[in-house]
């Protein structure tokens, strides 16, 4: 379980690092940035680029993987919140 835990921090940094290096790299070239950026729907504000389409598809992979290692937590916290001690929900 270690092993899964650490590639998968890993993997999600990785993909942290490239969706905010591809996408300071899309908006950085740009000089009417304030003016994107006043858009209600930030995703409106991406030009075609090919640099932005790999930084969304980074976000999708962080968010692919980040779900599954929350959802325990968020169960836990749940039973010891709302249950009396030394009760589990069964599985």
């Amino acid at each position: 379980m270690w092993k899964v835990l650490f590639y998968g921090t890993v993997g999600a940094s990785i993909a942290y690092v490239m969706a905010g290096v591809f996408g300071y790299s899309s908006f950085a070239a740009n000089k009417d940035v304030d003016e994107m950026m006043n858009i209600k729907n930030i995703l409106l504000c991406y030009p075609d680029s090919a640099a932005n389409f790999i930084s969304l598809f980074g976000i999708q992979i962080v968010l692919l993987f980040n779900t599954p290692l929350t959802i325990l937590p968020c169960k836990d916290t749940l039973e010891e919140l709302f249950l009396p001690k030394g009760k589990k929900l069964t599985h």
